[in-house]
């Protein structure tokens, strides 16, 4: 459905000739005291001044809303509807405009009404009256002359265009007709992204529709079971008082209370028989991570903390990331605060990029100019829990009809992290 060639033809004179006949013929049935030249000269007026404004307001304010009120396709049928509901806001809007015009020259004694007792103002008023009736016969004339009319008169540049545009609507009339009578289909598909799918860091399905001219994200599914805690990122080394420990967390998704439980947990087993008590704990006020040491008598401990400088899998955090910690290596110290905030969801702000035929669709940006289609968020990740999101957002917009082949999926959090399974549901505007 073009809306530009629908709204040039609702604008059309050959749609405003329609209008302004019911309307005069509304107004001559309401208003039967008055002449009909005085009233046929205030519709003249009106064209002249804001017609084409009110139009263009009855159309940017319900054309859109009248189109969604219809569940099925949108075919010539449905247009004519809009077309005469659309017309019947115009004729309303320019009848209560007249209307309100006839008031004010009421309440100010102005002579709109013929007084038979004064035969002076009759006289005036049909001279009035003929000079008003030769000027709507001049407007009635061919669209070449009023636009001449126009010309000559030094009117404004912007009503020209508009003259110019009416005549190059109705040449092209025919035309647009067909285009309108083209009807419009709809196509859902349900993608599951899994292993299976994956090729290049993208879930990529053959999927092969022609003539799309829109694609909407429906909804979409994932399955929490991603780990932030893998063979990975999963071990430390701490050095206390010459007691060298290897800390190996078990695999698992764990929050920041969690995490920093076990790893005390583990390191005080490994000084079970040394009077030395280790700590790490998360202060609730500040977010960030304590580590420390105490001997027999609570009086602090040095000793050293290293990360692994690298691991292997990039699609996960370090534990001193996750911690908050920003360097590898703290020496000679009874205490550590982690430089940054403990991340306590990494999965709090998700990415899903959709691509079709390897073509990404950028339709949002973040603040640091990334593209993608669609910002998720998981305020709570508990594993294992299936989180789902119904997407109401606008369809995204071909340029040009596109002939699809391949659809592809993207879904990544802000360290880059990628859900390995989930499943997305698509809508597709099309034309056969």
């Amino acid at each position: 459905m073009d809306i530009n060639k629908f709204k040039q033809y609702f604008m059309s004179i050959e749609n405003i000739n329609t209008i302004l006949d019911i309307v005069y013929t509304k107004l001559l049935n309401s208003y039967e005291q008055f002449d009909s030249n005085i009233l046929n000269h205030m519709i003249t007026d009106l064209t002249k001044t804001n017609l084409y404004d009110i139009l263009n307001n009855i159309f940017e304010q319900f054309f859109m809303k009248m189109i969604n009120m219809y569940k099925s396709a949108i075919n010539n049928k449905v247009l004519e509807d809009v077309l005469t509901n659309l017309n019947k806001l115009v004729i309303k809007r320019i009848i209560i405009h007249i209307d309100k015009e006839i008031q004010e020259k009421t309440n100010m004694n102005q002579p709109i009404q013929l007084d038979k007792k004064n035969k002076e103002i009759k006289q005036s008023e049909q001279i009035e009256q003929i000079k008003q009736s030769e000027q709507i016969e001049q407007i009635k004339q061919s669209e070449i002359k009023q636009l001449e009319q126009i010309k000559q008169s030094q009117i404004k540049q912007s009503q020209i265009k508009q003259l110019e545009i009416k005549q190059s609507e109705l040449i092209k009339q025919s035309e647009q007709i067909k285009q309108l009578e083209q009807e419009y289909y709809y196509k859902s598909h349900h993608f599951i992204a899994n292993e299976q799918k994956k090729e290049n860091n993208l879930y990529v399905f053959s999927f092969f529709l022609s003539n799309v001219s829109s694609i909407n994200l429906d909804t979409i599914s994932i399955i929490c079971n991603v780990y932030n805690i893998n063979q990975t990122n999963n071990n430390f080394n701490i050095n206390i008082d010459n007691i060298d420990i290897k800390v190996s967390i078990p695999f698992g998704y764990y929050n920041i209370d969690e995490l920093t439980e076990i790893i005390t947990i583990i390191v005080n087993k490994k000084l079970l028989n040394s009077n030395i008590q280790f700590t790490m704990y998360k202060n609730k006020n500040k977010n960030k991570i304590y580590a420390s040491c105490i001997n027999a008598d609570n009086k602090p401990i040095v000793f050293n903390m290293i990360f692994p400088n690298k691991i292997s899998d990039n699609s996960i955090l370090t534990l001193n990331k996750l911690l908050g910690f920003k360097n590898e290596k703290y020496l000679n110290n009874n205490m550590y605060i982690s430089e940054k905030y403990a991340i306590n969801n990494i999965f709090n702000d998700l990415y899903l990029n959709i691509y079709i035929n390897n073509i990404l669709l950028e339709k949002n940006t973040t603040s640091n100019n990334i593209k993608f289609y669609q910002h998720l968020n998981i305020n709570d990740y508990i594993l294992g829990k299936k989180v789902n999101w119904n997407i109401e957002s606008e369809p995204y917009d071909f340029t040009n009809k596109t002939n699809i082949k391949t659809v592809a999926f993207e879904l990544l959090t802000y360290e880059n992290i990628e859900f390995s399974e989930f499943d997305v549901i698509l809508n597709f505007e099309y034309q056969k």
